[in-house]
């Protein structure tokens, strides 16, 4: 009787052990089967899908955002202005509307009718030139520091014409003239009219002083 009994024993403890060899392989296939067949193939599916995406969300946040680890937020610069793309002598002939020169300003005017010249000054720049408003095509504008320092400029489209720039220092004196060759009757411009404008560097200071 003891010898059942410890046969018994025996037995029980065999069959609570893990199988071993070819026969525990199987057993673990058929675990795996019967979880796809209770879960769906669309769960472990997912699950590896998941998995792949944190994975790359995680690469993806550590190359954008370096220095994340510290909790602090990555640094962002900011844009700085502009810089002009002359200043005094190497603004000579250049034309104004590309020369970034963003504190002009209009010094005086002169007008005939519609058409109308100014002298624009900047500081920034240390340069001058000339607008012409309300012109017509053919019509020419001139801005001239003395008889021999002048830029020339003539309508080809439009209304509107900028002359190049002149450089000049803290006292200038400077002119802007325009023709009118063929007139402009509806717009009050008699044919040949000369609208013009000077300036100097006390107009300047009337004009920032007044700003």
């Amino acid at each position: 009787m003891a010898g059942d009994a410890q046969g018994t024993d025996a037995a029980a403890g065999g069959a609570a052990q893990e199988p071993d060899g070819p026969g525990a392989a199987g057993a673990l296939r058929a675990d795996r089967r019967s979880w796809v067949r209770r879960h769906g193939p669309e769960t472990l599916i997912g699950a590896v899908a998941v998995t792949i995406v944190g994975a790359v969300a995680s690469a993806v946040l550590g190359v954008l955002l370096p220095g994340e680890d510290d909790g602090k937020a990555a640094a962002v610069p900011s844009a700085s202005p502009a810089s002009p793309a002359c200043g005094g002598e190497t603004c000579r002939g250049l034309d104004p509307k590309e020369s970034r020169c963003d504190d002009a300003r209009t010094l005086a005017e002169g007008e005939a009718g519609v058409m109308r010249v100014e002298v624009r000054h900047s500081k920034e720049c240390k340069a001058v030139w000339g607008k012409l408003t309300g012109a017509r095509p053919g019509d020419p504008v001139t801005v001239s520091t003395s008889p021999a320092d002048r830029q020339r400029a003539e309508v080809a489209t439009g209304r509107t014409k900028y002359t190049p720039m002149l450089p000049v220092g803290d006292t200038f004196d400077v002119q802007v003239c325009a023709v009118s060759r063929a007139g402009d009757p509806e717009g009050g411009v008699p044919k040949g009219a000369e609208p013009c404008a000077g300036a100097d560097q006390d107009d300047l200071a009337r004009v920032v002083g007044a700003g």
